[in-house]
């Protein structure tokens, strides 16, 4: 496997499982910058990576639609799939980057500033994103030959879902 016969973005949307989140090796990808390899070179770190962190999920069934939904909308439909009927609804952003494994995350967002109550918003109350810390890999290309890279490990924070919360009390 290597970086170039990876899939397109929304046939390889990954998610890493929480519980390799917590467990993740240090065995899968150096952090040094200094050992630039060729494409094909890396293709057994990308394999270990897939197989022990990632899974394979659907991208968003209509993602055309996903983008159109506002919070109104949402309260007074809740139906649907639980990001449409929870208190505090959301949609999925597709974010791909070429140079990242997994290519493709799903992010979501919160279509209302406040929770949905009796099928109206209700601002005494606020919708926040629901965040997980993902292990990615990212390829970066090398300042001394464009033909090879390093390939390194980083953390990102992905919003998952929303929540419906109280607001904070003012001290």
């Amino acid at each position: 496997l290597t970086w170039e016969r990876l899939g397109t973005p929304l046939e390889e949307m990954e998610e890493i499982s929480l519980g390799s989140l917590l467990f993740f090796s240090d065995q899968v990808s150096s952090a040094h910058t200094s050992n630039c390899v060729s494409a094909d070179k890396p293709s057994s770190r990308l394999q270990r990576f897939l197989s022990r962190y990632t899974t394979t999920t659907p991208p968003p069934s209509r993602p055309n639609k996903e983008k159109e939904r506002t919070c109104a909308e949402a309260a007074k439909r809740m139906s649907g799939d639980v990001s449409a009927r929870s208190l505090s609804p959301w949609r999925i952003r597709v974010d791909s980057d070429e140079n990242r494994v997994p290519r493709v995350i799903a992010f979501a967002e919160c279509l209302c500033q406040g929770c949905i109550v009796n099928r109206h918003e209700d601002l005494g109350y606020n919708s926040v994103p629901i965040m997980v810390w993902k292990k990615v890999l990212r390829k970066i290309p090398c300042p001394t030959d464009k033909d090879k890279y390093t390939v390194t490990r980083e953390t990102v924070e992905v919003p998952v879902a929303c929540a419906c919360v109280k607001p904070n009390a003012a001290k």
